[in-house]
């Protein structure tokens, strides 16, 4: 039914893939003997795209195992281990060519001479070492080579002899993993066959190797048992694994790790912790939008999520996700502290001390959809004592119930500004990114108007109410704003 009712909203078209992920042992459906059902053990991710034509492809995504164990189950299983060879030296580097890739953009040939090159089992006999150990000790020149079709290896087929040499070749890629780097590869034989390194699907750790095999559509290396302990707060109603969620965000995230991901329902705010955990690790710059109805808890389950650093209950779901997000944030923020990074200000921002590196923000805002803090001007109203009385009210358009911070959100909706806009508070106005926007919402005079005009706005707001009647103050604002280019409006 999610899959019929996605295909109404994205097209079947933009359908991707169904994928598989395991979790509890065994979970859904019991019944003391009375439920005719198997137990259920695994869970759907349903994956569409707005634009099939613009998606381009997943990002690769892996899981890790020992690599010893999966060479030898390789064995096992009859198949055949290709990463079996290792370049020991790659000789004498001579300039051969030069040629163009499609964009008319150089590709360098080189031609090697005295390579020499030989196997993990001769290397193992040669030197008394067991293979695990030769493949430790030469791990970064051990190889595999592919004949993988690419217009790059075509082009140093036809530029090259038909002999059995070994070529390398300088270029710098337009797409892929190296896109903009320059890069190097490697090919030999009569077919000029690219190199391919074992350590771009395995990796060193500590004095393990680790086999890197990409995700495809089955999930199983999640843990489901420890999950009503992430967060430091209890949830056990769809509660999902934060490694879960971040596998989705590393498999979708954009290039520059900026992306806006949106949880309509947040329960206890996995996505968010998820989305603040993918940030800590690769220096993402990734927002999260978490919506969650303020639904009110039972007795029995307020017992049960009863804070113990505050002397109150939780009492709705939104109140469990701002409670985990918080506990979440103080724990990165120890860790972060001892690692010799310190807490730049009281907004949770932390900043590494290399220069090289941005800053990570830690902060979240919690806002709530509420009435609006204006009157609400009724315009069919034919009683002319009920419209002068209306007229009367609207003197002071604002509402009786409105806060001054309220109405900065307000007018950040009102005037096209992103919710998690810089606002920096002054004395009587308030500095929206910077000098975007200045709203001035408390008071009025000739003294904090120059002071406004020095900040060299670009645009200003003002409540109406605040000249009190002074239409010369209100005249003369009007003429100083457009004499400095800062466009006005009184509201």
């Amino acid at each position: 039914n999610l899959i019929l009712l996605l295909n109404e909203i994205f097209g079947e078209e933009n359908f991707l893939n169904l994928i598989t992920v395991k979790a509890k042992l065994s979970s859904g459906a019991s019944g003391g003997g009375e439920d005719k059902r198997l137990k259920k053990n695994v869970e759907y991710l349903v994956c569409f795209t707005k634009n099939r034509e613009q998606f381009s492809k997943f990002n690769d995504v892996f899981e890790t195992k020992n690599l010893m164990e999966c060479i030898e189950n390789y064995k096992l299983d009859g198949k055949s281990w290709k990463y079996t060879r290792v370049l020991k030296s790659l000789g004498d580097k001579s300039h051969y060519a030069d040629t163009v890739d499609g964009a008319g953009e150089l590709i360098t040939i080189f031609k090697h001479t005295n390579v020499e090159i030989s196997t993990i089992s001769d290397i193992a006999k040669e030197e008394k070492i067991t293979e695990d150990e030769v493949y430790f000790k030469y791990f970064e020149k051990i190889f595999r080579d592919t004949n993988a079709q690419s217009s790059i290896r075509q082009r140093v087929i036809e530029c090259t002899d038909r002999e059995d040499g070994f070529y390398s070749i300088d270029y710098i890629p337009r797409s892929g993993k190296n896109k903009g780097k320059l890069t190097t590869l490697y090919y030999k034989g009569q077919n000029k066959d690219l190199i391919a390194w074992l350590s771009d699907v395995a990796e060193k750790v500590g004095i393990r190797l680790i086999k890197k095999g990409t995700v495809g559509t089955l999930w199983t290396n999640f843990n489901w048992n420890n999950i009503s302990k992430e967060g430091d707060i209890q949830y056990p109603n769809g509660k999902k694994p934060i490694s879960f969620i971040r596998r989705m965000i590393e498999m979708t995230t954009s290039e520059n790790k900026d992306d806006i991901i949106l949880d309509f329902f947040a329960g206890s705010g996995s996505t968010a912790h998820a989305t603040i955990d993918m940030n800590l690790i690769d220096n993402g710059r990734r927002k999260c939008i978490s919506i969650q109805l303020p639904e009110i808890l039972d007795e029995k389950d307020k017992q049960k999520y009863y804070l113990n650093d505050e002397n109150k209950h939780i009492n709705t779901v939104a109140d469990i996700f701002i409670t985990r997000l918080k506990r979440a944030i103080s724990k990165y923020q120890a860790e972060l502290s001892a690692l010799g990074i310190n807490e730049a200000n009281l907004k949770n921002e932390i900043e590494f001390e290399k220069p090289e590196t941005a800053k990570i923000d830690l902060g979240f805002k919690v806002l709530k959809l509420a009435d609006s803090n204006f009157k609400q001007w009724q315009g069919n109203i034919k009683d002319a004592q009920a419209l002068m009385a209306q007229i009367e009210l609207f003197v002071d358009p604002v509402s009786g119930t409105a806060t001054i911070e309220n109405m900065v959100y307000e007018f950040l909706i009102k005037t096209g500004k992103d919710l998690n806009s810089k606002i920096e508070s002054k004395n009587d106005y308030f500095i929206i990114n910077d000098n975007e926007l200045i709203l001035m919402l408390q008071r009025l005079t000739q003294e904090i108007i120059d002071a406004v005009i020095a900040e060299k706005p670009k645009k200003v707001v003002v409540l109406d109410k605040l000249f009190m009647g002074d239409d010369q103050l209100k005249t003369n604002m009007v003429l100083q704003m457009r004499d400095a280019g800062i466009e006005f409006k009184s509201v």
